[in-house]
């Protein structure tokens, strides 16, 4: 099997603007991993209302239904936003289609009408 190797980048490099995008590349990966990665960016659509939400709890199942039964979509981490819906159901607050959170582990952020 071939071996890859990689040459270490001389000391020029790490002056120019191949180490700043490279850089800067490298932060948007780690901020966007450490916040649940591209899948909290616009995920599920939201009430024209304008309901928003942040988890509460340390971590926080997402369902496909409005029942601690149903299986686990995602999970979600304190400090979440989510776009969500005005509908609950059994404790459950609807996030979007097949998506149900428990509304004890969120809160309505202030100034987003959730009814």
């Amino acid at each position: 099997m071939a071996r890859l190797t990689i040459k270490k980048p001389d000391a020029k490099f790490y002056r120019g603007w191949g180490f700043v995008a490279l850089l800067t590349i490298a932060l948007t990966i780690a901020v966007f991993a450490s916040r649940g990665g591209f899948e909290t960016v616009g995920s599920g659509l939201s009430d024209p209302s304008g309901c928003r939400v942040e988890v509460i709890g340390d971590t926080l199942n997402v369902r496909t239904e409005p029942s601690v039964a149903a299986p686990v979509a995602e999970t979600l981490r304190r400090g979440d936003l989510r776009p969500a819906q005005k509908v609950t159901l059994n404790g459950f607050r609807k996030l979007a289609d097949n998506r149900w959170a428990s509304e004890q582990f969120l809160r309505t952020v202030p100034g987003a009408n959730c009814g």
